[in-house]
């Protein structure tokens, strides 16, 4: 599969590979991810998340928990915060950060 990007561009072959390996991974486990992710989404379920916020959460998890190459969680946390505060509402961060904490401290 070939995955296009909306907004910017990814220059290097390698960035591509990467995002199309995030995209891959994330889709081929999402089921996993959400069941993951669900104990420390304590108001809501993650399906009623937003669907931005949602989406991050997910490429942070893939991110710290996939086998070829994970990342330390503390740069996957703060890539997803600066997504959050790119991409999501005025609160999202906040949320990301807690959520993703907690989930980093359960491990």
């Amino acid at each position: 599969n070939n995955f296009q990007v909306t907004t910017g561009n990814i220059h290097n072959a390698m960035d591509k590979e990467y995002a199309n390996r995030i995209i891959e991974g994330v889709l081929s486990n999402v089921e996993a991810i959400d069941a993951t992710l669900q104990p420390f989404c304590k108001s809501r379920k993650v399906a009623n998340l937003d669907k931005v916020d949602r989406s991050i959460l997910r490429i942070a998890v893939w991110e710290m928990t996939n086998e070829v190459e994970p990342l330390e969680p503390s740069i996957a946390i703060n890539e997803a915060i600066q997504l959050a505060k790119e991409f999501g509402s005025d609160a999202s961060y906040k949320l990301i950060n807690a959520i993703l904490d907690a989930y980093n401290k359960s491990k």
